[in-house]
């Protein structure tokens, strides 16, 4: 039994260390795509004759970080 439980640990543990390192990338990700999108939409929104596409760039945006911090 023993010999059991120590091969499901021995299997769980490089799973779980995994899913963990895989979430923080997907984050750091979604994080590298919330700032392109807010850089893109920002020079677009300074640049007169392409205001419109300011839009797009930040509901994009919005989609990786939709609720926006108060005092950022």
């Amino acid at each position: 039994m023993k010999r059991v439980c120590w091969s499901i640990a021995g299997l769980v543990l490089p799973v779980a260390v995994l899913l963990v390192l895989s979430a923080a990338g997907t984050t750091r990700e979604k994080q590298d795509l919330l700032w392109r999108h807010r850089n893109l939409g920002k020079a677009f929104y300074e640049n007169p004759t392409t205001q419109k596409e300011a839009v797009g760039e930040f509901k994009k945006a919005l989609t990786f970080h939709p609720s926006p911090r108060a005092n950022g």
